[in-house]
């Protein structure tokens, strides 16, 4: 009898692992096709669970509004969008939670010099320090760990970023895109079955 049970557990544990690393590879390829709504999802069980101090995401608690705002039909979505993108003068373009967004974006993203700048090795240096050792590498798959240890690459680094900075061509997209994965939380799995990090 005790064998049964043992090899019961041994499967319950097997299927947790397996339905938690199922909902894990959901979630990664719903963020790729649309992070928005993972983050709105996130956002609905922080504010349904606001009583609770470690709200967790159950996945199958699709949000109702969701399945109500789907369209009958093409015609009623073709209607829809082209009264959003085909009208003149569609919307307030003096509403002021756009000052709002503009004003934020201003405080984040400071205005690009006019003039040249002098970019020196100990400014990159203290940049480079910053970063965090194993956050996920560029497309270059080095980590920041190797960076920071690569001191004669440090001028190299200055040199690029002002040939970059100085260049009439647009800088390349690959230089300012980022990748952001799900990946499973290593905190106490029993206690976080669904839990997820962005990394």
């Amino acid at each position: 009898m005790e064998k049964q049970k043992s090899r019961l557990r041994k499967v319950k544990r097997g299927y947790w692992r397996r339905k938690k690393q199922k909902d894990a590879r959901r979630m990664n390829a719903q963020f790729e096709l649309d992070p928005g709504r993972v983050y709105s999802d996130f956002r609905r069980v922080i504010h349904d669970h606001s009583e609770v101090a470690k709200p967790k995401y159950v996945h199958g608690q699709e949000d109702n509004e969701s399945q109500r705002n789907v369209f009958s039909d093409a015609e009623e979505a073709t209607t829809f969008w082209r009264t959003l993108w085909e009208a003149q003068g569609a919307g307030n373009v003096k509403a002021e939670w756009l000052d709002e967004v503009r004003d934020a974006i201003r405080e984040k993203v400071p205005v690009p010099p006019e003039k040249d700048f002098e970019l020196s090795a100990k400014q990159a240096k203290k940049v480079i320090m910053k970063k965090r050792n194993w956050s996920a590498p560029g497309p270059d798959r080095i980590v920041n760990f190797w960076w920071k240890r690569a001191n004669c690459l440090h001028v190299g680094i200055v040199r690029a970023f002002q040939v970059i900075a100085q260049s009439d061509q647009d800088v390349p997209l690959w230089f300012t895109e980022g990748r952001t994965s799900l990946i499973p939380s290593l905190e106490s799995s029993q206690a976080r079955i669904n839990g997820l990090s962005p990394v």
